[in-house]
C-alpha cells in the first residue's frame, strides 16, 4: 500500500513538472498569415453524435446559441 502510494504521488509530481514546462514556452513564430480575422467554432460529438437526443445535442444548441450572440 505505501509503494503505491509512493508511486502516485510521484507520477503527479512528474506530470505536474510536464504541465508546467510546456506552459512555459513562448510563442512559436507561427505558421499561419499573421493577420487574418478568421474565427471559428468548432464541437467534438461524443460516440451517440448529433441527434442523440441528450449531451451531444445539448452541445450543438450551445454552439449555435454561441454563434448568434457572439457573431459567428
Amino acid at each position: 500500500m505505501r509503494r503505491t502510494s509512493r508511486l502516485i504521488r510521484v507520477a503527479v509530481g512528474v506530470a505536474s513538472l510536464a504541465l508546467a514546462a510546456t506552459a512555459c514556452g513562448g510563442t512559436s513564430g507561427g505558421s499561419g498569415d499573421g493577420g487574418g480575422d478568421d474565427k471559428g467554432l468548432a464541437i467534438a460529438y461524443d460516440v451517440g453524435g448529433k441527434g442523440d437526443q441528450s449531451f451531444n445535442d445539448a452541445a450543438y444548441a450551445g454552439l449555435e446559441k454561441a454563434k448568434k450572440e457572439f457573431g459567428y
